[in-house]
């Protein structure tokens, strides 16, 4: 794709310039006025294009920095942990003056593992965003949830909530210093679904267990307040499968965030609201 940009930028380049002389030697200045302004126009979609471009790429080496985190653990040598943790929080814009990167810092010496490393820095510096990510899908489920219980129209709530998914995807996506573009959010929407789609059946038959408990808890409220933690939950599982794609390091088992823990603010929240 970026050669076939590249070589379209070469042509359209090539005729303005060609159209430019011709106009200007034949005194055709109509002609050399709309041949400016189409070309305006073809370098905005041009630079429209390659920023998109750029901007999933970004999203294809976040990606691929799971894969080279993964590789280094399991390697456990020495001394490839720390330059690539500085990089991908350097990605993330983590202040290298902030309490969480300096304490990593001052906790891994040269005898360390890169292991021990990667385990430093994940439970020090990535649990400090985690912890921000958590709380981002617990107010924007909640939020969603109470949009769905308090509005009377099927329509606006398919509408809010979907907003209300897209905008935490964003969040989420610049909390790991990651730049969405209209393709790569479409890209990374899609690979959300695909992998909650492909979760473990042990994983969605306690999902949904627990969802039936909230949904009875809420049903003996008012439907609207059941229909509202349904869609929350939604939301919630949604923001917890894009920050697995987008941490820069995979989540432990025991370290992953639970829906669980999610579920019981949406819960709170709706039994306030009906209460």
């Amino acid at each position: 794709v970026a050669g076939i940009l590249a070589g379209f930028t070469g042509l359209v380049a090539w005729q303005t310039v060609d159209t430019f002389l011709t106009a200007f030697q034949s005194g055709d200045w109509l002609a050399f006025g709309w041949s400016a302004f189409v070309a305006g126009l073809a370098s905005i979609g041009i630079g429209v294009i390659g920023k998109e471009l750029w901007k999933l790429k970004k999203l294809r080496h976040q990606f691929s920095t799971q894969d080279n985190a993964q590789a280094i653990y399991e390697a456990d040598q020495i001394g490839k942990a720390k330059p690539f943790c500085t990089s991908i929080a350097k990605q993330a814009g983590i202040d290298e003056l902030s309490p969480s990167y300096d304490r990593w810092v001052n906790a891994i010496n040269a005898n360390h593992s890169d292991q021990e490393v990667l385990q430093m820095y994940d439970s020090i510096v990535l649990k400090e965003l985690d912890k921000k990510g958590k709380d981002l899908i617990t107010r924007s489920a909640s939020e969603s949830a109470l949009l769905v219980a308090v509005s009377p129209l099927a329509t606006a709530d398919m509408l809010l909530v979907a907003w209300r998914n897209f905008k935490l995807i964003d969040d989420l996506a610049k909390l790991y210093g990651v730049e969405l573009g209209y393709w790569s959010r479409i890209k990374l929407l899609k690979l959300v679904l695909v992998n909650m789609a492909a979760a473990g059946a042990t994983e969605l038959v306690a999902d949904a267990s627990m969802d039936l408990l909230s949904m009875d808890l809420a049903g003996k409220v008012s439907t609207r307040a059941a229909q509202g933690i349904g869609v929350g939950l939604l939301t919630a599982r949604l923001g917890i499968r894009a920050m697995s794609l987008l941490r820069p390091v995979r989540w432990q088992a025991s370290d992953k965030i639970k829906l669980g823990e999610v579920r019981k603010g949406i819960v709170s929240r709706i039994s306030k609201l009906a209460s």
